[in-house]
């Protein structure tokens, strides 16, 4: 998932929890909410380690996990392995809208 001749890579997305009272309730109870908006970011090494933030705290991994499965749902069956496709991820990403950080 590293691009070749980069040491890393840098995901991130930004979540709107208005309509997702689940996801603002686990925030809350993991003492990670910070207002109506979420953001999480995971950084991949060239070495296969990963690291995984929500709203800029460092968490674990099962944790980012956890909290994604309440935030994203991935309809019809074997869709989500469109996700391991590079040119669905690139597709998913150019359709999110964008907002400066």
């Amino acid at each position: 998932m590293v691009r070749t001749g980069a040491t890393r890579a840098d995901l991130c997305a930004r979540f709107s929890l208005k309509d997702t009272p689940a996801a603002l309730r686990w925030l809350e109870e993991n003492q990670l909410e910070e207002g109506r908006e979420c953001l999480l970011r995971r950084v991949i090494s060239s070495d296969g380690r990963s690291r995984g933030f929500i709203n800029g705290t460092a968490v674990p991994l099962s944790q980012l996990r956890e909290l994604g499965q309440l935030l994203i749902q991935i309809h019809g069956q074997h869709a989500h392995q469109q996700l391991t496709k590079p040119e669905q991820q690139n597709r998913c990403w150019i359709a999110m809208p964008t907002k400066p950080l």
